[in-house]
């Protein structure tokens, strides 16, 4: 292997090998591996690695199968030193150049520059900006779609791969043409406009529906940069989808003026129905509706039931009657209430019709031959008894029951307790509109403040926590620490197994990170690939405790991770920013936090590296 005389290679934004008359390669930069993949990335002990096997795939070499080689050139003729030639490598069209090693004479230099057969302009950019570090890793690798474009033609000078995957263009189908492409809905004269703006500084955001390839409408928020290239004044499109941001915007508007509406209700069903203002438990209003029943006449036995599927269960009651604890224990055990076409029960038919059943005289009835429920009535000393069917959105969910001596429910008692039955099944209904809200309020809080992949707090929520710890820290004087956490070799996972697979790697990374802090740390996902935590410094003797914590994050990470049959490799990248007296601000540590990480990559990767301030 090639030894550190050739590490400047690495700092270069395009692949380099050096290549023996063989055809061994003995070095490769780190362009060269990101651009090669797995097969360019091998123990330092392996032998025969071939340049054609890494470039093209090929089992031997590439002239073998007629096509032009630069190293064969310069071995076959020694009064060159340099050859370059265009070839199609598995990953892309390239410009290949060769040069003689001139310190040993017997090995080669190649340089792989990806070129394209588009228009001048489109080389002219990728060749003149893709090797600059800012627009590698601004435009072409950035998770947000990107547009360049022209701002005197409106045409798309070049796109980024998230463009590519969210408008479904290939670059040979989108470059060249006009931004009406994917904004059909703006004539070119409001296009102009919308530039004009731009360039003029008087405007950058703005707000459209652009069409995607296989006809799909989406929301889109613009940002329109203008950029400096090569003197060359060109516009920046950066393109944020917000179709589903509108559409939880638009369900929570309604949702709002449902509340509202439902609060108007509750209102005016307080006001008439006092005994239930400011209830919001069920049982509760159960019980009190059975005890304001019952109190209407000391004689009454007042039940309510809930329908399990089966038959009407018994919930509560209420009564001054002597005795009544043990009927209603008793007909709870027994299940009296159930489907019984042949012998029914008042509750069973109230609950089946939904209107009112009322018996001033059980024993003349027909229901007086089901046995069971005769047990209960005779128990209590009652003959009459009166059933109103409870609903809920529209369903039937249960049955309010009184039972009394003969002839107490004549009309104006039984329209009372009627009235209560509809107050209550308004009440039931909107305390499960409440419930719905609270739970649906809870999720979008949620939402919110935790990200949706891996469930671990977000960057709102790191913001939010990290200036009341940063207050509290000052306050107090008291140290504080943040870890910066960087996935190692995740994007080649990405781009090699695909997102699906990406995004189950990152849920099984969150959780050993999660594990391997205590109790008292915060975790947070910052997006991405990279996590920030927040260190409870309590019980920190010193930094090297936080050290061995990050050493225990990257150990477990280190470890294979099976994914979809798969065992996965990735490392961790971690920045230590640890303020020793609470002095310095929160934006200052993130800081040093992130450059303690870069110098962590910068290190050899897959490691930690501490910084006091």
């Amino acid at each position: 292997m090639a030894d550190g005389r050739y590490s400047l290679f690495d700092k270069l934004f395009t692949p380099i090998l050096l290549i023996k008359d063989n055809f061994d390669v003995i070095f490769l930069n780190n362009d060269a591996k990101d651009a090669y993949g797995a097969e360019s990335r091998r123990p330092e002990n392996a032998q025969n690695l071939k340049c054609f096997a890494i470039s093209h795939g090929y089992d031997r070499p590439c002239y073998e199968y007629g096509e032009e080689c630069p190293v064969k050139n310069l071995i076959d003729d020694e009064s060159i030193d340099k050859s370059s030639v265009n070839h199609i490598h598995k990953n892309g069209y390239y410009k290949v150049e060769a040069y003689r090693n001139k310190e040993d004479g017997i090995s080669f230099f190649e340089s792989h520059a990806r070129i394209s057969d588009l228009k001048v302009k489109i080389d002219y950019l990728e060749k003149e900006m893709r090797n600059t570090q800012i627009f590698k890793n601004f435009f072409y690798d950035n998770s947000y779609a990107m547009f360049i474009l022209e701002p005197d033609t409106s045409e798309i000078m070049d796109i980024n791969s998230s463009a590519i995957k969210f408008y479904g263009y290939s670059k040979e189908e989108i470059i060249g043409k006009t931004i009406e492409t994917i904004n059909p809905f703006l004539s070119k004269e409001a296009v102009f406009n919308t530039l004009d703006l731009t360039l003029s500084g008087k405007q950058k955001v703005f707000y459209y529906k652009h069409r995607l390839k296989d006809g799909a409408i989406r929301d889109v928020q613009i940002s329109l940069t203008v950029i400096d290239i090569q003197g060359r004044r060109l516009v920046l499109d950066t393109v944020l989808d917000i179709t589903e941001k509108i559409q939880q915007e638009k369900e929570l508007k309604e949702q709002k003026a449902k509340a509202e509406e439902v609060n108007l209700y509750y209102r005016a069903l307080a006001e008439a129905n006092e005994f239930m203002i400011g209830k919001h438990d069920r049982n509760v209003v159960f019980k009190q509706i059975c005890e304001i029943i019952s109190g209407i006449n000391g004689s009454f036995f007042v039940w309510i039931g809930l329908w399990n599927g089966m038959n009407i269960q018994p919930v509560t009651y209420s009564s001054a009657i002597k005795g009544s604890d043990k009927v209603f224990e008793r007909i709870t055990g027994l299940n009296p209430f159930e489907i019984d076409d042949e012998y029914p029960t008042p509750a069973m038919d109230a609950f089946r019709t939904g209107k009112p059943v009322i018996v001033n005289n059980y024993k003349a009835s027909t229901y007086e031959n089901n046995r069971n429920n005769v047990y209960y009535m005779e128990a209590l000393g009652a003959e009459a008894t009166a059933a109103f069917p409870l609903s809920a959105d529209g369903k039937n969910v249960g049955v309010l029951t009184a039972c009394a001596g003969k002839d107490a429910f004549m009309p104006d008692i039984a329209a009372l307790l009627h009235t209560l039955a509809n107050n209550m099944s308004d009440k039931l209904y909107l305390i499960s509109l409440e419930d719905a809200e609270k739970e649906n309020k809870r999720i979008i809080e949620h939402l919110a403040y935790h990200d949706i992949l891996t469930g671990v707090p977000n960057r709102a929520h790191f913001l939010n926590r990290i200036k009341s710890v940063d207050s509290r820290v000052k306050r107090h004087k008291l140290p504080f620490a943040l870890l910066l956490i960087d996935l190692d070799g995740f994007k080649h996972i990405n781009d090699t197994y695909g997102h699906d697979t990406g995004d189950k790697l990152l849920i099984e990374t969150a959780k050993r990170i999660k594990g391997s802090l205590r109790d008292e740390d915060e975790m947070f996902r910052m997006g991405g690939d990279e996590f920030t935590v927040i260190a409870d410094t309590s019980k920190l003797k010193s930094g090297e405790d936080l050290v061995a914590m990050c050493d225990r994050i990257i150990d477990k990470i280190n470890e294979p991770a099976s994914i979809e049959g798969k065992n996965m490799h990735i490392g961790a990248s971690i920045g230590i920013a640890f303020d020793l007296d609470g002095k310095t601000g929160f934006e200052d540590i993130m800081k040093i936090a992130d450059a303690a990480m870069y110098e962590a990559k910068n290190g050899g990767r897959n490691r930690c590296e501490l910084r006091y301030r």
